[in-house]
């Protein structure tokens, strides 16, 4: 297996990919940017530039069967897909930011030109700061199961009825509990496990009722109707498409943007937001534009600094929900002590969406919590797996991991111990990192070990 672009996403997929067992080796052209690789991660590391033959040659592209391209420049990751792709590689994936070349190559579209996958990472990130906007009391929020089941992560307020009670006594409709995080411990609990004021916890719920939410949070929230971003690079760009084109009963949004020439710009592209020219991380701008007044404040410029900063002063007028975008995990808590209600990392999107690509055959999707010390992994369960046939009741009992929901001919039902999963099933699952492996083989996943 190949990963070129040893940058922040290329050295934390290479770092799972080892982890999992898989023969790694990291292309790039920069030995300072392979250094850290060396030291800390078991692969095999090259310098040179991963999209000419002479380099994939010495990467050992003849016998790799995937190829994931990912470094900052899209056209460098499109034409490593391709010359890897003439070496008979089975699965080129690359990262892919020009929202032009993207749509150009959408999956299954070109099969021909060597691309098999093709990830935005922007795409990613934009429709998961839609999905919060859309459900205010909740920090993370993502959808499985054909888009009926939905995992929501919601801090426990000191006001909801469920603080204090175990699990067994708090009488959750249609959702179930399958993780709590406590200062930074992520856990799987039991019946008789306590929910406590500021645990945030991860619920699986029916997408069209997330009223358990509220329930956790102890207060409901509607969805905002003023938007403020702050950024007008690419996710901001998208992120102010895809609300333009919903608008459900969104009442206003505003695009602060630095550079003149991109105000220019983002004006024409967007004629239902105002354009903003100014340093979103500043009082006075933020101030002048009421953010304090509005529903929802975004933060997503490519500087993580700025991000946080932004966030703090949105914070600091009055902004109800803040949402932020960070690059690095280490920033994570220092956006969080900052005032922002949820932080999106997109090189954990594009992570896991890797994950799935090149794990199992019945592996249908893969999502990654909490800097990957969680996993959500839905499965189609073959007729071979170990749990088919028997109440989840009575199937051995895998401590680190639960089933959340399955769904059968369409239809989506919370996991109960009673459930039986059936064939043709798909069935989502909550793990931590170490009962990954047991799972997969309980679900009868089959893949690759080859590099």
């Amino acid at each position: 297996m190949i990963v070129v672009g040893a940058g922040k996403v290329g050295f934390d997929i290479a770092k799972r990919l080892s982890e999992e067992g898989h023969d790694v080796t990291l292309v790039d052209r920069s030995e300072e940017n392979l250094r850290e690789a060396v030291h800390h991660l078991d692969i095999m590391t090259l310098a040179g530039n991963g999209a000419t033959p002479p380099v994939l040659e010495a990467a050992g592209v003849e016998k790799a069967d995937i190829l994931i391209a990912v470094t900052d420049i899209d056209e460098v990751n499109m034409i490593a897909c391709f010359t890897a792709k003439q070496y008979g590689v089975e699965i080129c994936c690359a990262r892919v930011r020009d929202p032009e070349y993207s749509a150009a190559f959408t999956r299954d579209a070109h099969p021909g030109l060597g691309i098999d996958r093709v990830i935005n990472p922007d795409q990613l990130a934009a429709a998961e700061i839609v999905r919060l906007l859309q459900t205010p009391a909740a920090t993370y929020v993502e959808s499985f199961a054909d888009g009926k089941i939905t995992l929501v992560q919601a801090r426990v307020g000191p006001e909801s009825r469920l603080a204090g009670l175990p699990l067994k006594e708090a009488e959750l409709q249609n959702c179930l509990v399958v993780a709590i995080e406590r200062e930074e411990d992520l856990f799987i609990p039991d019946g008789e496990s306590v929910i406590q004021p500021g645990d945030k916890v991860f619920l699986v719920s029916h997408t069209h009722d997330l009223s358990a939410v509220d329930q956790v949070v102890g207060r409901g929230s509607p969805p905002a109707k003023n938007v403020v971003i702050v950024g007008g690079g690419s996710l901001g760009l998208r992120l102010a498409q895809i609300l333009s084109a919903k608008r459900n009963g969104l009442h206003t949004l505003k695009v602060i943007e630095i550079n003149p020439d991109r105000c220019r710009e983002l004006a024409e592209i967007l004629p239902h937001a105002l354009v903003i020219c100014g340093d979103g991380e500043t009082i006075d701008v933020l101030r002048d534009e009421l953010v304090g007044a509005g529903d929802a404040f975004v933060a997503v410029t490519g500087k993580d600094h700025t991000n946080v900063l932004a966030t703090m002063v949105a914070k600091e007028l009055g902004v109800t929900r803040a949402i932020t975008k960070i690059s690095r995990e280490d920033y994570v808590l220092l956006a969080h002590k900052a005032g922002a209600d949820a932080v999106v990392v997109p090189r954990m999107i594009l992570a896991g969406t890797v994950l799935q690509m090149v794990r199992r055959s019945n592996l249908a999707r893969v999502a990654l919590l909490e800097d990957g010390k969680g996993e959500v992994l839905e499965f189609e369960v073959g007729p071979e797996a170990e749990v088919v046939g028997r109440p989840l009741s009575e199937l051995p009992r895998e401590k680190d991991a639960i089933v959340g929901a399955i769904l059968r001919n369409g239809k989506a039902v919370i996991a109960r111990g009673v459930s039986v999963i059936q064939p043709g099933d798909r069935v989502v699952v909550f793990a931590l990192p170490e009962a990954v492996p047991a799972v997969m083989r309980r679900f009868g996943a089959k893949g690759r070990r080859r590099g």
